[in-house]
């Protein structure tokens, strides 16, 4: 049996906490309160954010929760709906996992009206901690594009280091070439001999 097929069998948590946060699975529904926080904070997402280079309909949105739950259910990703006091305030995922290093990356966005309020610091710190301890990955990255500066100080404030500075290896939503800045943490899994207690991730 692959990697990846031990994960499919794996029931992950549908419900996560952390000190102010609640953190949820993908549901069919979620649609409903998603589609109005893209738009309400479309002007913030719209620079970094590949998937928010036009003000979606709510049919597209309710196609970006359906592809969460594919590929939560793949195990490609495991998206978790962000939420405070009862209301939805963005989302955070480990995402693209490779099941055979195994690596993932941690992907996140908030809602304009709760933004430098360290939601989203709390929300890496507490998936960093399920991606080392359900996943147990060797190798887990942060990628933002190269003028996000809020988003590469979230991955520095977590201790991610930064790899590497990639220099016109993308287009943004405006068509202009761009850089990506990659951080990351690594350990040796438990898989491969390393004491459960003793994470090494630098």
């Amino acid at each position: 049996m692959t990697a990846r097929e031990r994960a499919m069998i794996r029931d992950f948590p549908a419900l996560l906490v952390s000190s102010r946060l609640e953190y949820r699975a993908p549901t069919p529904d979620d649609a409903d309160f998603i589609h109005p926080a893209i738009v309400a904070s479309h002007a913030q997402l719209q620079p970094w954010m590949r998937w928010a280079k036009d003000i979606p309909t709510f049919e597209a949105t309710k196609l970006y929760v359906r592809r969460a739950l594919w590929e939560w259910h793949d195990r490609e990703s495991l998206d978790y709906r962000l939420f405070y006091n009862g209301d939805f305030i963005g989302n955070c995922a480990v995402h693209t996992i490779q099941w055979d290093v195994p690596s993932a990356q941690i992907g996140y966005w908030i809602h304009a009206g709760f933004q430098g309020r360290g939601f989203i610091a709390e929300a890496v710190e507490r998936l960093e901690q399920f991606a080392w301890e359900e996943l147990d990955l060797a190798r887990l990255e942060i990628r933002c594009h190269g003028l996000n500066a809020a988003s590469a100080k979230v991955a520095l404030r977590a201790g991610f280091e930064q790899e590497a500075h990639l220099k016109n290896t993308f287009r943004d939503n405006a068509g202009n070439l761009s850089d990506a800045l990659i951080f990351a943490k690594t350990r040796i899994p438990r898989s491969d001999g390393e004491s459960p207690n003793k994470n090494s991730a630098l």
